[in-house]
């Protein structure tokens, strides 16, 4: 009976969660097969070619899909790469509006213009990026609102993600390569108002505490409190130089291909979480900084558990189960480090396993004007 009614209630919670599209974005996008018509009808009226073929080829926190014209795009309306094929190129819905990486700002929410000026950043510094041929809004694409959409040139590579990319050793010194560029390029004096952007670790400290003031979290506002006091006091952390942060340099969005010379980039792609600021945030293993990605992991899922009970309309759109993943895998690190209190790991506690538990009182919040609780967040929407 006992292991019943566990299962029950770990139903009950996932299919509470399911039930709010704008928290599930994977989910929801399954039933959008089409282009939005939006991009459809930009792309016609700046004269590209028919588009004779769509596939959508994946679908996770955005849409992604690849577009096949009728015939090469002139260079005027697509500028591209020597090698890039003008006949295709590649279209992403941006659905998520709050990623699952460290370095986030839930007043930056990620869109296409984001997109946009984090490329144009990343050109400067020298590193080779998609040319961005269209971009626009997408009012409204099933249950969601407010989204937007950017139509990117169609990189030629040799790379495909986990099956096709370069030996660790050479991979290493091409992710070198990135990495000291953009480290090379100071954005102290440049406007990035677009993207989530700390320059100092105080900085984000100061913004992981408001996070928590919201959620109401005593816990995590003294972890985070006594954390500054060490980057102050024990560390001495001092100001670097702020620089352009993509926070995701895999083998599937460094895009790489084979020459008689080796191993060479063909471009960076995937700018959904990029961010300015001070490089250690992301580059640095040891203390403080592997200790701040971790609050700033948890503190995220945290306020957006509160957010999402209490004031779902102002909740963002993404991937709650892989943000609440984080979440419980940077909580556990920070209890056994002694930052966190331990009972926070104890089941039936309160973020003891957010992955699994989250909604422990099933949304009432949701639930308004008499209207069942799968259909309250649409009407939010509406």
């Amino acid at each position: 009976v006992f292991l019943l009614s566990l299962l029950y209630w770990q139903l009950v919670a996932q299919m509470c969660m399911r039930m709010q599209p704008f928290l599930n974005i994977g989910e929801t996008f399954e039933s959008e097969k089409k282009l939005p018509r939006e991009a459809l009808e930009h792309l016609a009226a700046a004269g590209f070619p028919a588009i004779r073929q769509s596939t959508k080829v994946k679908q996770s926190f955005h849409e992604t899909f690849i577009l096949e014209f009728s015939g090469p795009v002139p260079s005027e309306l697509a500028p591209a790469h020597e090698t890039s094929d003008t006949s295709r190129a590649v279209l992403q819905v941006l659905g998520s509006q709050l990623g699952d990486k460290a370095l986030f700002c839930v007043r930056r929410p990620i869109c296409a213009k984001l997109l946009v000026s984090a490329m144009e950043l990343a050109s400067a510094a020298g590193i080779q990026v998609p040319h961005v041929w269209a971009h626009g809004d997408v009012p409204r694409r099933g249950p969601l609102m407010g989204m937007s959409y950017i139509v990117m040139e169609h990189i030629t590579t040799q790379t495909v993600e986990d099956e096709v990319f370069p030996p660790n050793d050479q991979f290493e010194n091409i992710l070198q390569q990135v990495v000291a560029a953009f480290a090379s390029r100071s954005l102290a004096d440049v406007d990035t108002d677009l993207l989530p952007r700390y320059d100092t670790c105080y900085a984000l400290l100061d913004e992981l505490r408001e996070l928590a003031q919201v959620a109401g979290s005593v816990e995590l506002i003294s972890a985070l409190n006594k954390l500054q006091d060490d980057c102050k006091d024990r560390w001495r952390v001092e100001a670097i130089a702020p620089t352009l942060l993509h926070q995701d340099l895999n083998n599937g969005n460094v895009l790489c291909s084979l020459s008689s010379t080796g191993w060479a980039i063909d471009a960076l792609i995937d700018w959904e979480s990029c961010a300015v600021g001070d490089r250690r945030l992301i580059e640095c293993e040891g203390s403080p900084w592997a200790e701040l990605r971790c609050l700033a992991h948890v503190v995220k899922g945290r306020w957006l558990a509160f957010i999402a009970r209490h004031s779902p309309n102002q909740a963002p759109r993404c991937e709650m189960s892989e943000i609440f993943e984080a979440h419980d895998e940077c909580q556990e690190i920070l209890v056994k480090k002694g930052m966190l209190p331990a009972n926070l790991l104890i089941a039936g506690t309160s973020f003891a396993r957010l992955a699994k538990s989250f909604p422990e009182e099933l949304c009432p919040h949701y639930a308004k004007h008499g209207l069942p609780v799968a259909h309250a967040v649409t009407a939010e929407l509406t």
